[in-house]
């Protein structure tokens, strides 16, 4: 009795397993097809399923990094996981899903604490970005349950993952007032008021050497009279 009780008991859990099993076999086949082998490969050599058996039957958005991208990625095996979950979202999302979504508009994955970021809501002088990667194949797969859609880098968790998983609405960034730098005023030699402090930006007076003293009337004319040079008798000789 207890055999069949644990039997029974097994069912449910191995036909979950059968079904992510078979779920994630077609991701990967999905992946090779469109020529993204490297992505494909590191979810089968992932030491846990991708997808957690309470997500099905969920549909999902997988934001693919190519080949190259995934090459210029060095992680640690430990760390491959959490890089795959975070490129997943539990949610359904067209590329036409995608561009009604304003800036700063945060995207649910399927990483625990982490969601992605709208940097962009495809301007005229910029495309959709989602943590600064655009989106250059959109809709490359469109399932009932998938949605897939290829990008040129892998996205950054640590610079745009914060957040709590869901999608939240965060106000666009503000522009940073940066203030026009002007010279000072210029104001050649102004005195410098008695009882107030001196005006910013204006040059102190200078302080010139002040002129010789002149000297009194009696001290030239004796200056004059020792004069070798200029002296004069004080009274013209007798004529012969």
């Amino acid at each position: 009795m207890l055999v069949v009780l644990f039997l029974l008991s097994t069912l449910p859990k191995a036909a979950a397993t059968d079904e992510l099993a078979a779920y994630e076999q077609m991701i990967v086949g999905v992946l090779r097809e469109h020529g993204f082998l490297m992505l494909a490969t590191s979810i089968q050599l992932a030491d846990s399923p991708l997808i957690s058996e309470t997500r099905l039957p969920t549909s999902f958005t997988l934001f693919a990094p190519s080949d190259m991208a995934m090459v210029s990625v060095h992680l640690k095996p430990e760390l491959l996981l959490p890089l795959l979950r975070y490129h997943i979202s539990p949610n359904r999302l067209e590329m036409g899903d995608l561009l009604t979504m304003p800036l700063g508009m945060r995207i649910g994955t399927l990483l625990p604490g982490s969601s992605l970021l709208v940097t962009s809501n495809n301007t005229s002088t910029r495309p959709f970005t989602i943590d600064n990667v655009p989106i250059v194949l959109p809709d490359i797969f469109v399932g009932d349950m998938l949605v897939i859609h290829g990008i040129n880098h892998v996205f950054d968790a640590q610079s745009f993952g914060f957040g709590f998983g869901m999608p939240i609405l965060l106000p666009p960034p503000m522009p940073i007032a940066r203030p026009v730098s002007s010279p000072p005023p210029f104001f050649p030699f102004l005195p410098p008021i008695p009882g107030l402090p001196p005006l910013p930006g204006i040059l102190p007076y200078p302080n010139f050497p002040s002129p010789p003293a002149k000297r009194k009337n009696s001290e030239s004319a004796s200056a004059s009279r020792q004069s070798p040079i200029f002296h004069f008798p004080q009274q013209n000789p007798p004529l012969p």
